[in-house]
């Protein structure tokens, strides 16, 4: 009786493991082919337009009621976005904001943006999904002064020029040109080809 009940069970443990065998055996779901979107916006490094950022920035200053008369950029930032979705985002750029204050003076502001981000962004429809991003090498210092001297602080909030993980990424992209919007952000970065 004892050794029948051995021989079964050494029966049940054979067939689990011809089974987990077969689903081992079983082919993968095939990938599905990339999308237009994807197969113009991956594989490639992207130049960010600053000139555009800064107008941007001063639309967005002024929609705020902050009465900045001019911003200027200054510097680059690529985006070298792999067929995989490997993203890596290098920054050396600046705005200066000047807003006109008091006694004729002009409060200048100026934004250094530098170093690398990393992380992975994969597209959906048309929507890319930042994973995993590290934005540890990324400085972001801003400085005022009023009539030349230093001030504590910026009295007011730049507008966010670079992305994250935090929101999706709506992406466009047609031949040599791209553009990223974060979602509820009102900066919109474009991009043209670089390679």
């Amino acid at each position: 009786m004892r050794a029948s009940r051995l021989s079964a069970v050494a029966v049940y443990a054979v067939a689990l493991a011809a089974l987990a065998g077969c689903a081992v055996l079983e082919p993968n779901t095939p990938e599905l082919p990339p999308t237009d979107l994807e197969l113009c916006a991956q594989g490639q490094t992207w130049n960010v337009d600053v000139a555009d950022l800064a107008t941007q920035v001063l639309t967005t200053l002024q929609e705020n009621g902050i009465a900045a008369t001019e911003v200027t950029g200054a510097g680059t930032e690529t985006f070298a976005w792999s067929q995989l979705g490997d993203a890596v985002v290098q920054s050396d750029y600046s705005l200066t904001i000047l807003v006109p204050a008091a006694d004729g003076q002009v409060l200048t502001v100026l934004q250094k943006i530098s170093g690398t981000s990393t992380g992975k962004a994969y597209i959906t429809g048309t929507v890319a999904i930042p994973r995993n991003w590290d934005a540890t090498g990324l400085e972001t210092l801003a400085s005022a002064d009023l009539g030349g001297v230093a001030q504590e602080a910026v009295p007011f909030a730049i507008p966010q020029t670079t992305f994250d993980d935090k929101v999706g990424i709506e992406v466009t992209c047609a031949g040599t040109s791209m553009t990223t919007a974060p979602r509820g952000e009102p900066i919109t970065q474009a991009w043209t080809r670089a390679n």
